[in-house]
């Protein structure tokens, strides 16, 4: 009897030492990435952050490594895929955090997506997965893929100028401006149409990036102009002016040369509505945002408005 007692004190004594020093594991690699971080040496501490992740998925700190190894390949590196696979990944917390088999690099799978609840999901299940969506570095990461590249900046103070494409101008100019903005997560964009000096027109609206899309508000109209993924595979619906309207994203990428220079790597974007011959390609640049629009239709594309100058902070 006292050697049962012996072997169940032991036992015990082994799982409280064992999940100490799981513990002090996890503490151990996450502090030396924060002081990887801190140092200056970018490439050694996203590797640390993605180590943590992979060691200690369920950690509640697995989620926030993600994130801030997403944010040094995106903003210091400009490796959006990698970023994107890691954003992704901090998008599926706390339900999984290891790199899953089914989300190729860069390609939201549509799982993910449903990671939050639907709207009136009342289930236990979908309680749960609406509660784990308001965790703050999840929360985070979703919004953060909307700028993984950033194809519409919203950073205060930014500046665009659209011209025609026919005059460069003399005939339709757009002064644009970020007039308010909340850390680019949502703002308000003001300006006015030109003809020549004459001002005929004025342009506001609001914008949010929020539930995988980038969102344009007019009134009390709210209309999708970007979703994500941002891949040939995604398409999405809205309405515009009280007209229905389909959007798509055209394959590959592609290089713009407009009067305010030449973009590469730029998002082609579909809109068009239901029983009509042409349609509209808007083609965003990243850390731009639009750079062209045109007016498309069965075999021609025509060009219509350009940037013709821009200023981001």
């Amino acid at each position: 009897m006292q050697n049962a007692r012996l072997s169940a004190c032991a036992a015990m004594a082994l799982a409280l030492t064992t999940v100490f020093l799981i513990g002090c594991g996890a503490d151990r690699d996450f502090r030396k990435a924060d002081f990887l971080e801190s140092s200056g040496r970018a490439p050694a501490a996203a590797r640390a952050l993605e180590d943590f992740a992979d060691r200690h998925p369920e950690d509640p700190r697995a989620a926030q490594a993600l994130v801030r190894a997403a944010r040094i390949y995106a903003r210091t590196f400009h490796r959006y895929e990698e970023a994107r696979f890691l954003y992704e990944r901090a998008a599926r917390w706390p339900f999984s955090t290891r790199a899953p088999e089914n989300i190729f690099r860069g390609q939201l799978s549509s799982d993910v997506i449903s990671e939050g609840a639907a709207p009136g999901d009342l289930s236990e299940a979908g309680a749960a997965r609406e509660h784990a969506s308001r965790a703050p570095w999840p929360a985070a990461a979703r919004r953060e893929l909307l700028d993984c590249p950033e194809y519409f900046p919203l950073r205060q103070g930014t500046r665009w100028v659209y011209v025609d494409s026919q005059t460069g101008g003399r005939n339709m100019r757009l002064e644009l401006k970020v007039s308010a903005s909340t850390e680019g997560a949502t703002g308000r964009i003001s300006g006015a149409y030109y003809a020549g000096s004459k001002r005929f027109k004025t342009y506001r609206r609001s914008y949010a990036k929020q539930d995988w899309a980038i969102w344009e508000g007019s009134g009390k109209e709210r209309l999708p102009i970007l979703r994500y993924p941002y891949s040939a595979q995604t398409a999405w619906t809205g309405a515009r002016d009280g007209r229905p309207v389909r959007f798509s994203i055209e394959p590959g990428l592609h290089a713009v040369a407009v009067r305010a220079g030449t973009f590469g790597d730029c998002l082609k974007v579909r809109e068009a509505s239901p029983g009509e011959n042409s349609w509209s390609y808007h083609y965003y640049a990243p850390g731009v945002g639009r750079v062209k629009t045109t007016v498309g239709g069965s075999g021609f594309e025509f060009p219509n408005t350009e940037l013709g100058s821009y200023s981001i902070p």
